[in-house]
């Protein structure tokens, strides 16, 4: 069929005219799905910056939250710090005195209340201060119970320094007692005086570890970690 006969031919006309309707439907729907995956990649980049933007604002709402704990909280624990230091110095000059002459005399107590905020069950807040200074807090608890012990039964039964606690610390008579044979309850003195001491290191210890700077947790952080964890494996293989 030559040129000129595709102008009069019907069939051809269609043919043709139905090559065009197809290409322009197909020119239009990947149209459509170029601009379904554009929209696609900039949706998806628009919900991971509002997903970075969303974790800054959590780290920085942490960060100042723990500032703020730990300002509160050094004040607190400095007071407490003050009150057992003064306690442990008049029981060294007691433990003194009775090292230096054996005579009986009764414990002085002071009565010393532990904050509220640094008991144990304050754990979650405890929390925004990092594992060292939850340690320090737990060993804190736990002398201050001790101490509690000591300073009710020594108002209920007059504890002396040379008599002995109900929970007093056992120590063997001789260097090598056997086991369950040769033990004696501690002088009271020397226990009251131990617990004030362990009570007023773990203090100082964590005055001390309120002072430094809390690192944020931060998603840069946790990426570098991830990439070095990988540069690491790699270099292994």
């Amino acid at each position: 069929m030559d040129l000129p006969s595709l102008s009069t031919d019907p069939l051809a006309l269609a043919t043709i005219e139905g090559a065009k309707i197809v290409a322009q439907a197909t020119t239009r729907a990947a149209w459509v799905q170029a601009g379904a995956a554009f929209g696609a990649i900039v949706a998806g980049a628009l919900a991971y910056f509002g997903a970075v933007r969303q974790v800054r604002l959590q780290e920085r709402a942490h960060e100042v939250r723990a500032v703020a704990y730990r300002f509160r909280l050094s004040r607190i624990v400095e007071e407490y710090l003050a009150q057992i230091a003064t306690a442990s110095s008049v029981a060294k000059q007691q433990l003194s005195s009775f090292d230096a002459e054996r005579a009986s005399a009764r414990i002085t107590s002071f009565q010393i209340a532990r904050p509220q905020t640094l008991h144990d069950d304050n754990w979650e807040v405890h929390a925004l201060l990092g594992r060292r200074a939850v340690e320090l807090i737990l060993i804190v608890d736990d002398a201050s119970r001790r101490l509690a012990e000591f300073d009710r039964e020594i108002g209920q039964d007059a504890v002396r320094t040379d008599s002995h606690f109900t929970s007093a610390t056992l120590k063997p008579v001789v260097e090598r007692a056997c086991e369950g044979e040769g033990y004696r309850p501690e002088n009271a003195i020397v226990d009251y005086v131990e617990t004030l001491d362990r009570l007023q290191r773990a203090l100082a210890d964590l005055k001390q570890e309120l002072t430094r700077a809390l690192e944020a947790p931060s998603w840069r952080n946790l990426l570098r970690r991830m990439r070095g964890r990988r540069w690491h494996q790699r270099a292994r293989i």
